[in-house]
């Protein structure tokens, strides 16, 4: 897979280079210092994943990923977000803005590495810190001004309310299908329609979704996995399940 790298800070992606130079099935094709650079050279080389620094200066790290990942590209492009530091607002943002994963540059060189393959594989993956540490309750605080409910919350069925609470919970559809008494493929059926019904995107909107509206507690999550909420529009998930889209 191709990878373009953009941070301000030459030793960052110095440092990232070492670290993906000895994986035979990841190459860099290019470095951005900022998110200009960063446009001119996805439209041009059509990388697989974009690593890219929160901060930039001039165009930021989250609008860089909403540009490129609603752009027409042959291929899905996807983008992983590498952070200093973290703080609600950049998270949220960078989840709503189409990033695929988030971890930060005190992360093992490995998860970073697993986060870029996972991500070029359609996946939605989460540094261990974020999802042990900050994750659940970030996703249950709306910015200011915010509806706490996501629209369509009332059209959900019965069933539908307690898929999303289990997936709220790091369930996979397997999961879910041995906790409801349902078949893996009536559960799928089940996730789709909800994201529909929510206007949601993919697995990872719809735990922000179940968090806000008061179904899920960062209390109640039944484990926190490093590098383990993920969804996938193609191919299976981390655990062997089947996608939901």
């Amino acid at each position: 897979m191709n990878v373009l790298l953009c941070d301000e800070q030459s030793l960052v992606r110095s440092g990232l280079c070492r670290i993906f130079e000895n994986e035979g099935d990841i190459k860099v094709v290019a470095e951005a210092a900022n998110g200009r650079d960063a446009l001119e050279l996805v439209a041009r080389l059509r990388p697989d994943v974009v690593l890219t620094d929160t901060r930039l200066s001039g165009i930021g790290g989250v609008e860089l990923a909403r540009r490129v990942t609603r752009a027409p590209h042959p291929a899905p492009l996807q983008v992983v977000f590498l952070a200093q530091a973290l703080d609600r607002s950049s998270v949220l943002s960078g989840l709503r803005a189409g990033g695929r994963g988030f971890v930060l540059k005190s992360d093992p060189s490995d998860d970073i590495v697993t986060a870029v393959r996972s991500a070029a594989a359609g996946h939605t993956v989460f540094s261990s810190v974020v999802s042990e540490l900050f994750f659940p309750h970030l996703l249950r605080c709306p910015e200011p001004g915010e509806a706490v409910l996501p629209s369509g919350l009332d059209r959900l069925t019965g069933r539908e309310i307690e898929v999303l609470g289990l997936l709220a919970e790091g369930m996979s559809n397997n999961e879910i299908a041995e906790t409801l008494a349902l078949s893996p493929a009536t559960v799928k059926s089940h996730i789709s329609r909800l994201l529909a019904k929510l206007n949601l995107r993919d697995r990872a909107q719809a735990i922000v979704a179940a968090y806000r509206s008061g179904l899920a507690r960062p209390d109640a999550a039944r484990d926190a996995r490093p590098l383990g909420l993920v969804s996938s529009p193609a191919g299976t998930l981390a655990d062997g399940t089947e996608p939901i889209m």
